[in-house]
């Protein structure tokens, strides 16, 4: 397939690419600083995913859009400043959908998180007054974005809610929890299952228009 790839300097991201490579897949993505994918095989439109005129210009003939993006911080405490702007998500997915219709391409893939959405009230309370307090609210409340304009539209859009995401090597089993279902999740999922999952559902129509959960075993 072609694949559309937001975020693929990321940290999930560089592994989904990588994964899609090694699949046979053919890979466009967005960067800032292509430099930073040097000697990969890999179309490159410079720019970001923000910005609609980016967006036109890398979708061309692609068959599905795979984002990865957050609204990213200078570290990784909930109190760092913002590096991102803080509608980072919804405005570049907003971008994507908008040239998917002009494009033709129907199959979207998103990254989100739980605690989206109306998983937010199933937070634990200590990360409830985390997300009051810091500036990690403006990316929960940007997921929530994400999937609500995902809901309205006519795409075949899936959006992945994931725990605490690690750096732990190799793919490892994962559950699988949908919307309503009472499948009990664990806290952590590593990046290599999650791009190995994104992969996997990439023509999968038993998860079109759907939320789903997943962590590791």
């Amino acid at each position: 397939m072609k694949i559309l790839l937001f975020g693929a300097t990321g940290r999930t991201g560089k592994i989904i690419l990588q994964k899609a490579l090694n699949d046979g897949h053919e890979v466009t993505a967005i960067v800032r600083d292509p430099s930073k994918l040097e000697g990969i095989n890999v179309n490159i439109i410079k720019g970001t995913p923000y910005d609609k005129e980016s967006v036109n210009k890398a979708i061309s003939n692609c068959d599905v859009v795979i984002s990865t993006l957050n609204v990213s911080r200078e570290s990784d405490s909930p109190w760092a400043k913002l590096r991102s702007p803080k509608d980072m998500i919804s405005r570049s997915i907003q971008n994507a959908l908008e040239e998917m219709q002009e494009n033709g391409a129907k199959r979207i893939i998103v990254m989100g998180v739980l605690g989206a959405g109306e998983s937010r009230k199933k937070l634990p309370l200590i990360l409830k007054i985390i997300l009051s307090t810091s500036n990690l609210k403006y990316a929960f409340d940007d997921h929530t974005k994400q999937e609500e304009l995902l809901a309205k539209s006519d795409t075949n859009w899936t959006v992945i809610r994931l725990p605490m995401l690690t750096d732990e090597e190799g793919e490892k089993d994962v559950i699988v929890k949908k919307l309503n279902d009472n499948t009990k999740l664990n806290k952590k999922i590593n990046r290599t299952s999650v791009a190995r999952f994104i992969l996997k559902i990439l023509e999968d129509d038993n998860y079109y228009k759907s939320i789903v959960a997943i962590s590791n075993k």
